[in-house]
């Protein structure tokens, strides 16, 4: 592959290409921002980066389009949203004339929703804890156990209901015949979330039999949320299940 002409030289087409792609774009802003002065000093304004314009005399630093751009719709100015410009008015999307190919990505609001979501993790760490601390059991000396004993006959029921029924029966009475694939049942609960909540018994079952599919759809939970996929929250007699950073 290397040895194809084609191919060997189109790092350099490649490098030539970025190359005029920032030109271009060092030349678009240079255009955009000519007409328009630091709006305290009125000095000239140098683009530093998307959605960002810094005067070279004051050392301000602004936002072009939500300074100098007015929506279409309502002559109104633009405020910046998520990933993107509205109207200050209707809240119509208007695109920025002061950013080439980038999308308008607001870093502060990414920044706080991801401060939020570490403090939420941290509380829910400190009221498990607290919850788990709280059902502790009292210290239980020696001396306060009294003596153990069965009921007469139980220890003999006990082993002659082991004996009665082969390991292999109760192993099969707990998996089912039929070959639990994990994988199968995560696919399928990964596919239900779509990035909202779903009720545990919203998942569709795998296996015929109830009493199986619900103890392998649960087991299958269980690994997930180890592995941070999703987010278990109880609620009465049902299981809320969340993607694991939307849980909040």
């Amino acid at each position: 592959m290397i040895k194809n002409p084609l191919l060997s030289g189109m790092h350099r087409v490649e490098a030539r290409i970025d190359n005029y792609r920032l030109r271009a774009r060092h030349f678009y802003y240079r255009v955009m921002l000519y007409r328009h002065d630091c709006p305290r000093c009125g000095g000239r304004l140098v683009s530093t980066a998307p959605s960002r314009a810094q005067c070279i005399s004051c050392k301000i630093t602004l936002d072009p389009t939500v300074h100098f751009q007015v929506s279409p719709c309502c002559g109104a100015k633009l405020v910046h949203k998520m990933l993107h410009y509205a109207c200050g008015k209707c809240g119509r999307t208007v695109p920025s004339r002061f950013l080439f190919d980038e999308i308008a990505f607001d870093n502060n609001y990414f920044a706080l929703k991801m401060q939020e979501s570490r403090a939420h993790r941290r509380q829910r760490r400190r009221e498990i804890a607290a919850m788990l601390a709280a059902a502790r059991s009292e210290e239980l000396p020696f001396t306060a156990i009294e003596e153990f004993c069965l009921p007469s006959g139980l220890d003999n029921d006990l082993n002659d209901f082991v004996g009665s029924v082969p390991a292999v029966m109760l192993l099969t009475d707990l998996t089912g015949e039929s070959e639990y694939q994990m994988e199968q049942y995560r696919d399928l609960i990964l596919s239900r979330l779509n990035n909202c909540l779903i009720q545990f018994t919203a998942i569709p079952a795998l296996c015929p039999d109830p009493r199986i599919d619900r103890t392998r759809r649960f087991t299958t939970l269980i690994f997930m949320e180890q592995a941070r996929e999703v987010w278990l929250e109880q609620q009465g007699t049902e299981i809320l299940v969340a993607p694991y950073e939307a849980h909040n």
